[in-house]
C-alpha cells in the first residue's frame, strides 16, 4: 500500500493505523517510512520492541536512516510526549526538513481508567497543538489487544488507515473541544470515598499546608511532596480566581497512590484545552494547569456551568528526581 501524496504546503496529517500483528504493522509502516526517507524528510518511529523488530527487518539498511524510540520509556506521560514531539519537529524543521514523519504508538494501560482517558485526550489535542506544523503522524492501534479503544481512534484521528484495507476519512471524527465534552460525559469521575479529608479554603497557603501534611503522612517522597505542593498551589489559585467562592480541596489515599481534588463552584472553563500547550499569551496566565499536569503523575479535569473539578494523583512512595 503506497503512501498518500500531499503536494500542497505540508501541515499536520494525523492518521490512526489499525493492525493486528507485527507483520501487519510493518507492512503498513514500510512505505510510510521509505517515502519519507526518499523525500529527505526526518522520520521518527516510536513503538514497542516487537513492532520495531519487524519494521527494522523489513526496512533493511534503510532502518539506520530513521530515528527510533521505545514507547514505554520515551516521554511516556502524555503531557511530556506532547512537548517532546513538538521539540523533535521544530528541531528538524529548523535543520531544513520540509516535513517530519512520526509513527507514534502509545502504551495503553490496563489498570487505570484515568490514564486511558488522558491518552485519548492526548490523541485528540494533537490535532490542535500540531495543526500548523509540517508533521505527518501515524498512530498505530493493535486491534487484537485494544479493540475496546478503537472507537475513540475514529473520534480522535481525521483519517483511519487499516493495515488490511485502505486509507479512509474517519466519519466519526470530532474536533478536540467536542471530543473532550463527549469524553467528560462518558468518563464521569467517581466521588471521593467517605473517609476523604475535606478543606474549604480561601487562600492557596491553606490548601498547600494540607497537601503537604497528608502527603507526608502517606509516605510520599520529599521531592514529590514539593511537586504536589506546587501543583496544588497552582490549582488552588485558579479555583479562587475563577471559582467565585466555594473552593475545596479533598485528599485521600488508595493503595500506592495519593489523590488530591480541587473543586470550585464557578461557571466552568471556557477553553477546555487549556493546560496542554504553552500559552500563546503568557502574560495573561494559563501556566497553572500546564504546570500541574507536568508535576503530577496523572491529572483529570471535569468542568461545566456549575463548576470545575480537577483531580491529580501521585504514585506512592514516588522516587527522587533524576540529577539535573
Amino acid at each position: 500500500m503506497g503512501a498518500l501524496e500531499h503536494p500542497e504546503a505540508p501541515r499536520l496529517v494525523h492518521e490512526a493505523l489499525l493492525y493486528s500483528t507485527p507483520r501487519e504493522f510493518a507492512g503498513a509502516a514500510v512505505p510510510f517510512v521509505l517515502d519519507g526517507l526518499r523525500l529527505h524528510e526526518s522520520v521518527l518511529v516510536i513503538t514497542n520492541e516487537l513492532n520495531a523488530g519487524a519494521l527494522r527487518r523489513a526496512l533493511g539498511d534503510a532502518a539506520d536512516d530513521a530515528d527510533w524510540a521505545d514507547t514505554s520509556v520515551w516521554a511516556p506521560k502524555p503531557i511530556d510526549r506532547i512537548k517532546a514531539l513538538h521539540r523533535y519537529v521544530v528541531e528538524h524543521v529548523e535543520r531544513g526538513r520540509r516535513q517530519v514523519r512520526i509513527i507514534d504508538e502509545s502504551t495503553w494501560p490496563d489498570n487505570s481508567a484515568a490514564a486511558v482517558s488522558e491518552l485519548k485526550r492526548f490523541e485528540s489535542v494533537c490535532n490542535l497543538l500540531f495543526a500548523d506544523l509540517p508533521v505527518w503522524m501515524l498512530c498505530p492501534y493493535n486491534g487484537s489487544l485494544f479493540n475496546h479503544i478503537l472507537p475513540d481512534a475514529y473520534r480522535t484521528h481525521p483519517f483511519i488507515r487499516d493495515a488490511r484495507v485502505s486509507l479512509q476519512a474517519s466519519a466519526g471524527y470530532l474536533e478536540p473541544g467536542e471530543f473532550f465534552k463527549a469524553l467528560d460525559v462518558h468518563d464521569k469521575l467517581p466521588p471521593p470515598p467517605p473517609g476523604a479529608t475535606l478543606l474549604r479554603f480561601d487562600a492557596p497557603v491553606e490548601a498547600r499546608a494540607l497537601a503537604v501534611a497528608e502527603a507526608t503522612a502517606a509516605g510520599l517522597h520529599p521531592d514529590r511532596i514539593r511537586d504536589l505542593e506546587l501543583a496544588v498551589s497552582e490549582l488552588a489559585t485558579n479555583a479562587i480566581r475563577h471559582g467565585h467562592g466555594g473552593a475545596e480541596l479533598t485528599i485521600w489515599t488508595v493503595p500506592d497512590e495519593i489523590i488530591c481534588q480541587v473543586s470550585d463552584t464557578g461557571s466552568g472553563m471556557e477553553d477546555r484545552l487549556i493546560g496542554y500547550g504553552e500559552p500563546t499569551e503568557p502574560h495573561i496566565g494559563g501556566w497553572g494547569l500546564l504546570l500541574a499536569r507536568r508535576l503530577s503523575d496523572s491529572l483529570e479535569v471535569r468542568t461545566s456551568s456549575s463548576g470545575t473539578i480537577i483531580r491529580l494523583s501521585m504514585d506512592l512512595p514516588g522516587s527522587a528526581h533524576a540529577p539535573l
